[in-house]
């Protein structure tokens, strides 16, 4: 085990230590910048193992991991929140229609056959 191994994997480690907060937490990176950091770091595991630093993959792996599943995260978030919009645009329509049909059956001016 070299000392670069070492170093870091401790590094490694105390950045996804850092990610935990935002794991648990509501706010969340965009997808992007957590899909591209993932990624990278994934690409790190390979050359970290290629160099036989196991610690560093297996740490520079776990960042890589906690990047992913904040992406995944804020897909759940931002499909959630489209979801939502898309009933309040329903709702929304559907009362302007109660609206229009209660001025039509006022008025009592035209006749709607359904």
């Amino acid at each position: 085990m070299q000392w670069q191994d070492i170093i870091f994997s401790i590094g490694s480690w105390i950045f996804t230590i850092a990610l935990i907060p935002s794991i648990l937490g509501k706010d969340k990176p965009a997808i992007s910048s957590s899909l591209i950091t993932g990624l990278v770091l994934t690409v790190y595991v390979i050359a970290y193992g290629s160099l036989n630093f196991w610690l560093s993959s297996v740490s520079v792996g776990s960042a890589a991991l906690a990047w992913f599943i904040l992406a995944y995260q804020k897909y759940r978030i931002i499909k959630k929140k489209n979801i939502i919009a898309i009933k309040i645009v329903a709702i929304l329509i559907l009362k302007i229609l109660c609206k229009i049909l209660t001025v039509i059956s006022i008025n009592g001016n035209l006749i709607l056959e359904l």
